[in-house]
């Protein structure tokens, strides 16, 4: 009667341990996102040079 008394809190200890382990199992603190894409910069379109740019110069 004794055995199954620590018997039964050994496994209600155990579930208990178990539980909390995979319940902290992340450590990521805050809400889950997905990183942020950082922005393209664009180079400006190279300039043709005709005979009238260059005339007007």
């Amino acid at each position: 009667m004794h055995a199954q008394r620590i018997s039964r809190l050994l496994r209600l200890l155990t579930g208990a341990l178990l539980a909390t382990v995979l319940l902290s199992a992340c450590g990521q603190k805050g809400p889950l996102t997905l990183p942020q894409a950082e922005p393209e910069v664009a180079a400006p379109p190279p300039q043709k040079i005709t005979e009238d740019t260059e005339s007007q110069g």
